[in-house]
């Protein structure tokens, strides 16, 4: 889970808060797919009277590329569709394409990681654009599954006559060995 804030908007700077859930990805040139909500609030139009919310859902693959044992870049690209609450002129309901960079800290011992990107919104209705950057925390929400091995007892079966001689031992008279 991720939680992003910051951005850009219809005028000037604008409060988003959002949330994403990622699945790793192993074995595949895509790292991640990501479902992602981000709602912006009370964000002011430009040279109009009013203000909306958009919601913000997405889709995104995300391509990992490490740079040091912690730090990582990675780009992303995915779509989705805005809600705009009260719509004006060209701000309106529309599918939705987004790419972007960013940049991922990674802290081993609590198992959380920094992220920051800065990212490229387009609404393919009216070509309305939108640059955005986001800052947030990541934290995995359970075991990878390579992480998990099965340990499997190892059975060593004694020789037939060695079983044969415990058993006549055992009812009292003695067998040779």
């Amino acid at each position: 889970a991720v939680l992003f804030f910051g951005g850009l908007f219809f005028y000037n700077n604008y409060f988003n808060g959002g949330i994403s859930l990622a699945k790793n990805i192993d074995d595949s040139f895509i790292n991640q797919l990501e479902i992602a909500y981000l709602r912006s609030e009370s964000a002011e139009y430009e040279n109009l009277n009013g203000n909306t919310n958009v919601n913000r859902t997405f889709l995104n693959a995300i391509k990992n590329f490490g740079l040091t044992e912690k730090l990582s870049a990675y780009g992303l690209l995915g779509v989705g569709y805005q809600d705009v609450t009260q719509e004006l002129k060209e701000h309106e309901d529309s599918p939705v394409l987004n790419y972007g960079v960013g940049l991922k800290y990674s802290i081993p011992y609590f198992g959380l990681a920094i992220k920051g990107d800065v990212r490229h919104l387009i609404a393919t209705k009216n070509n309305q654009n939108d640059l955005m950057y986001t800052l947030g925390i990541g934290m995995p929400l359970g075991k990878r599954s390579e992480d998990i091995k099965a340990i499997v007892p190892i059975v060593e079966e004694e020789p037939k006559e060695k079983v044969e001689a415990r058993q006549n031992q055992i009812k009292g008279t003695w067998a040779e060995l």
